[in-house]
């Protein structure tokens, strides 16, 4: 079964998405990010849903135990066009990877 990509976040990068046939929601709310992410992560068709930083950094830990607890949909964050992506430390990266500590 082929898996779909859907995006949360700013108006012009849902845009630049849907432009690529890619699905998507508009919102700077967190409860409705929130309860869209919820939707998603039921969703047996989405694959990949990718998170623009603005929203992503209001509702950090919301996502970070989302991603703790299931194996898909993956959750990316992307950047937006006023913000970066925040870079979890490596050793961070490779905790969870490996699920041990270095």
């Amino acid at each position: 079964m082929e898996k779909r990509v859907f995006v949360i976040g700013e108006r012009d990068t849902v845009q630049g998405f849907s432009l690529i046939g890619v699905e998507g929601v508009t919102t700077d709310d967190v409860d409705e990010a929130a309860r869209k992410l919820d939707d998603l992560l039921r969703d047996q068709s989405v694959g990949i849903v990718l998170v623009t930083s603005g929203i992503a950094n209001k509702m950090r830990p919301n996502i970070e135990s989302l991603r703790e607890l299931a194996t898909l949909p993956l959750i990316l964050e992307i950047s937006d066009r006023l913000s970066r992506p925040e870079r979890p430390p490596l050793m961070d990266l490779v905790r969870r990877a490996l699920g041990v500590s270095i």
